[in-house]
């Protein structure tokens, strides 16, 4: 069969197998990326758990509140920033999706047993949606950020500041992790989208 094709065909061929190669890794990176965060998270509030015990025995810190605070805090920004993350690598594997099914397109053309052989076409490419299993590994980490962005709020404003009673700054705080919440979700949504690649003709070259 090799001896058939032209060297576009292997060329495309080639990238097929790259093109698809990479798609599997990127799965890998998101795991591996959501693993690291949760982790992550997890031994910062083991951090916090050490650090209140401490300074119930022997008050290392004047204001270990205002401490706690910020390391809540900074763990869910970093969630924030994962969650770009996240949603770069989407894009880019999305991508690759589509260089997948136009060579698909190039080889099958308009042999509708074979694409019913094949069940994947331009039709069934994914697009980012709420629905999908990125989605959920995504929602790890924006609850667990938003979790801890929550908690550091409430101790903002009614520990260290003191300006608020425990049951408004509650709500506060509840506030705050519904606000996280849809930053995040909308920054997912809004980074992961593809952008529309140009079709290529004698008028729009691509050199």
């Amino acid at each position: 069969m090799s001896d058939s094709l032209t060297p576009q065909d292997e060329f495309l061929l080639k990238e097929y197998e790259s093109a698809t190669e990479l798609t599997n890794h990127i799965d890998e990176l998101r795991n591996k990326l959501t693993g690291f965060y949760l982790t992550f998270a997890g031994v910062a509030v083991a951090g916090v758990a050490i650090l209140i015990k401490d300074e119930a025995k022997s008050k290392v810190f004047d204001r270990v509140d205002g401490v706690i605070a910020i390391l809540l805090l900074v763990v869910a920004l970093t969630g924030w920033i994962v969650v770009l993350g996240l949603a770069r690598l989407r894009r880019v594997q999305i991508e690759y999706f589509g260089i997948i099914n136009s060579i698909r397109e190039h080889f099958l053309g308009e042999d509708y047993d074979l694409w019913n052989v094949v069940k994947v076409s331009r039709q069934t490419l994914p697009v980012p949606n709420k629905y999908s299993g990125s989605y959920m590994w995504l929602l790890l980490v924006i609850l667990s950020s938003s979790s801890l962005f929550m908690f550091s709020v409430y101790l903002v404003f009614v520990k260290v500041f003191s300006c608020l009673r425990p049951l408004y700054g509650g709500l506060a705080a509840l506030g705050g992790f519904v606000l996280f919440s849809l930053v995040q979700d909308f920054s997912y949504f809004r980074w992961s989208k593809s952008a529309i690649r140009p079709s290529y003709s004698a008028q729009n070259s691509p050199f």
